[in-house]
Formats: C-alpha cells, structure tokens, sequence
C-alpha cells in the first residue's frame, strides 16, 4: 500500500482507533472485527479443511458422470415416453455431453474446488507479505468458483462468504465487498451475514477514509489499485453504508451504518443530507448508543444548513429542541461536551435573536414604535446574554416618547375617500322583498 493510506491488513482498522476522528466516533458501539479467529481451532468456517494433494489423494478417479445412473446402467429400462419431454430431452443431452467431455459432476467438481481453496487459505494464514495475498486471493478465485458450480446449496452459501473472505484478507477489497453483496443477496438470513455485513462496513469505512486522504473526481478510473473501486470511491462508501442498513435493517450494524453515512455527508459539507441520516438514527434506533452522538451532530447539521434570517427558522427551532432534550437525557455525555453544547447553543439562540431584530427594525423603520418596543422587549426576555439583547434595550430606550403609531400625514386627502365603514351595498337600503320579484 501507499503511504499515507490506512492499513486493511490489522484487524481494527487505524482509522477507528484514531482518537478524535469523527468517524471513529461512528464504531464506538462496539462494531470489532473478529479477523481469522472466525476459523480458530484449524476449521475454515466450521468445516474441517483438507489439503488439496489429499482431496487428490482420496479421489478414486471413477467420478460420476453428469446424468449417468448406476441403477438404470446394470438393468437398461429401456425406452420410455417420458424422455420425450423437453426436460428430459434437455437433461439426456447434458448427460451425453458430459460422458463425451469426460466432465465430472458440478458438485463432486464443486466440493474439490472448495477443498483445494481451503487449503491455500490456511496455507495464507501462515504466509507472510506478497505470498500471503497472492494464497489469500488464489484461495477466493477456487471458493468462487465453487460457489458457481453448485447454485441454491449450503456449497454455494459457504463457499461465497469464504471467497469474499478470502479476497478481505487478500487486500483486495472491491472483490470482497461484491462476493458478500453476492452471498446476502442470495441468502438474506445466512448464517454468516453479522460476519459479511462487519466486513463491509471496515471496507466501506477504508474507502472513505481513502477518499479523505486522496480526493478524486467521480470520472477519474481506477485501474491498478484493487483495494479501492474503479472510480468514485467515496459514492460507493456511501452505496456500501446505505445497502448495510437497507439489506438489514434490525441487524446490530444497521446504526452503526446509519451514522456513518450521515458523518460522512456531514465531513463533505452536504449538512442536509447529514441531518436526514441523524434524524433516521433518531427516529429507528431509539435503544443505540449513538444516540448522543445522533442529537449532538444533528443539532450542528440543522444550524450548519440554516441559511439566515431571510429564510424559514425551522432548522433553528429543530436544533434548540436537541439540545435541550441532550441536557434531559444525556446529562453525563452533555457535561463531558458542555463548552461544545454551550457554544452551539449560543449560536442557535443568537439566530434566532437576529430573526427577532429583523422583525423589530420593520416596525422601527415604519415608526410603528408600539410593535416595535414590543419585539424589542421579546428579545430582551427570551435571548439575554446576546447581543442584541444589548441593542435591543438601547433602541427601547431610545424610542421611550415616541407614539405606537406614526401620526396620519396628509390626513384632507384621506378624508376625502370613503373609509370602509362607510361603504354599504347598493341593495342592502331595500327590503329583501323587494329583490324577490
């Protein structure tokens, strides 16, 4: 790897050990990769493995053909009605292949793949530098292709988790995440999805911190690093993250994923994207404990994404509500941040002071003093301690004598127009009666 690029090879990536990182943050709830003690004891995925010179070594050499039957072969039945059927006929032909290629039979041909694989990987759990990645990812090709030759089976299932597995360990991290991705979408309850779904979320989490380190354009192709993917290395950080939480919603890493999203939006500036992540923390996963850290962050998105006084003051109303909630529920997290809380806090409420002044100074400028020392005297009472509190009273005291309402200028011209109160419908000085006919 280059400099300057966090390692894949220890189990706990650095970056999440890294102290004060934002994203390490997001790990915090206990999200630890087991490494290769998932096969301790000498078993690959609670199979024992064999070598593959002993897999060669039992073999008989008299392998099944495909559609051969040893029964129907001692007393030919001969021919039937049914083998006219189209399944027949396609099966028969398949069968004649085979005996012709001499191909042996998918799963005897499957299991052998799978055993040789689980050779060269405990063979790659003893290496060391090149020869331990090349093994890593000679064994994930051999589970691969395992997997492909017994569709819908327990074979195939082990087989792609140990192939992503393998291609993991082997550095090789865009193969790893697509055979996980291949085994959760044809087995979403496999027995190894908490394993596969951990490994994403480490993968998913390198490619960002890759990003971070190294900021490329979305059209710039990648074709010589095989731990990042061909391009685009932060969208799909953010595709791995999303599909973690979409694929297993009550899984123990689906907040885990939901948070790291939304750090990551909030790291790249989008904060409105990052609040609709914290939100959804908030909101799905009541019991997680990044619950702090989901009121804390999404108190700052929504006052990062409020843009002034000139537009809606939701946002601002939102972020108040957090913190105050934060003090309520989190007191012993709240005071371990209070100088961070109490400066966000100061900044919602100095916002929301300025709205007030905006409204103060209209009133101000039309000499409408009445409104006027009203909003003035608002901001005196609900955000003291701003500075515009200060200002506040300085107008109050400057606009003491002045009238609520500015005196009627050019009052003879008004008073030659009617008022509305002396304006009646043409038809309301006759009796209804008489409108009836």
């Amino acid at each position: 790897m280059g400099q300057g690029r966090p390692s894949m090879r220890v189990v706990i990536p650095k970056f999440i050990r890294r102290k004060g990182s934002i994203l390490g943050l997001a790990l915090l709830g206990g999200v630890v990769l087991s490494g290769c003690s998932t096969f301790s004891g000498g078993r690959l995925g609670g199979v024992e493995p064999k070598s593959a010179n002993n897999a060669l070594s039992n073999s008989s050499g008299d392998v099944r053909r495909v559609g051969y039957d040893e029964e129907v072969a001692e007393e030919d039945a001969g021919f039937q009605m049914s083998d006219l059927t189209p399944s027949a006929i396609a099966e028969n032909a398949k069968g004649t292949f085979a005996r012709l290629s001499g191909k042996p039979s998918n799963e005897d041909l499957a299991q052998g793949l799978k055993e040789e694989a689980e050779g060269e990987y405990l063979a790659a759990t003893k290496a060391t530098g090149a020869e331990r990645t090349q093994l890593f990812r000679a064994a994930a090709k051999k589970f691969a292709s395992a997997a492909a030759r017994k569709p819908e089976s327990s074979l195939e299932e082990e087989a792609l988790f140990l192939s992503g597995e393998s291609f993991f360990f082997g550095d090789h991290y865009w193969k790893a995440n697509e055979q996980f991705e291949k085994l959760i979408a044809a087995y979403p309850n496999t027995r190894y999805l908490d394993t596969a779904e951990t490994r994403r979320l480490a993968i998913a989490h390198y490619w960002l911190e890759v990003h971070r380190a190294d900021p490329q354009s979305i059209f710039t192709f990648n074709l010589i690093d095989e731990e990042r993917p061909t391009r685009d290395t932060f969208g799909h950080s953010l595709r791995v993250f999303d599909k973690i939480r979409l694929e297993d919603p009550t899984g123990r890493l689906a907040d885990d994923a939901t948070l790291a999203a939304a750090n990551a939006h909030f790291l790249a500036g989008d904060y409105l994207k990052a609040d609709s992540f914290y939100t959804d923390l908030r909101r799905a996963f009541p019991s997680s404990e990044h619950q702090f850290v989901a009121h804390f962050m999404g108190a700052k998105a929504k006052l990062l994404s409020y843009r002034g006084a000139d537009y809606g003051g939701d946002l601002l109303e939102e972020a108040e509500k957090l913190f105050k909630t934060m003090r309520t529920q989190f007191p012993m997290e709240s005071e371990k941040r209070r100088k961070e809380i109490e400066k966000a806090h100061a900044e919602v409420r100095r916002e929301k002071a300025e709205r007030v002044w905006r409204t103060s100074q209209f009133y101000y400028n039309r000499q409408e003093y009445g409104a006027a020392r009203f909003s003035y005297q608002e901001i005196i009472d609900d955000y003291p301690g701003t500075p515009h509190a200060q200002r506040a009273q300085q107008r109050l005291d400057e606009i003491a004598a002045k009238p609520d309402v500015p005196p009627q200028r050019l009052k003879w011209l008004v008073d030659l127009f009617p008022s509305e109160q002396d304006e009646i419908p043409a038809i309301a000085n006759q009796p209804l009666a008489d409108h009836q006919h």
